[in-house]
């Protein structure tokens, strides 16, 4: 998912470095913990950390800049075949 925020233009590319970064600690965590569990327990307060600033700002980002649409200039016309509601 952070490689295509990167190459997104829609996308800021530092939230996409981060998500990129937040990636990676995912999988090193879920490798640790399934290789050795007592390391992965271990360092997995550290690993969390990314995890919860990539995804806190991600969150934002789509909360400040909202989901954009292409708005089209035509319009939809009620079919003559249905019957309206009364």
């Amino acid at each position: 998912m952070g490689y295509l925020a990167y190459r997104s233009v829609r996308f800021p590319q530092a939230l996409s470095v981060l998500l990129v970064v937040c990636g990676a600690c995912y999988n090193v965590d879920t490798l640790t913990l399934l290789l050795a569990p007592d390391f992965g327990k271990a360092i997995h307060a550290f690993l969390i950390i990314p995890f919860t600033i990539a995804e806190i700002c991600v969150v934002g980002y789509l909360l400040v800049t909202g989901v954009t649409s292409v708005k089209s200039d035509k319009t939809v016309k009620p079919d003559a075949r249905v019957p309206a509601e009364v």
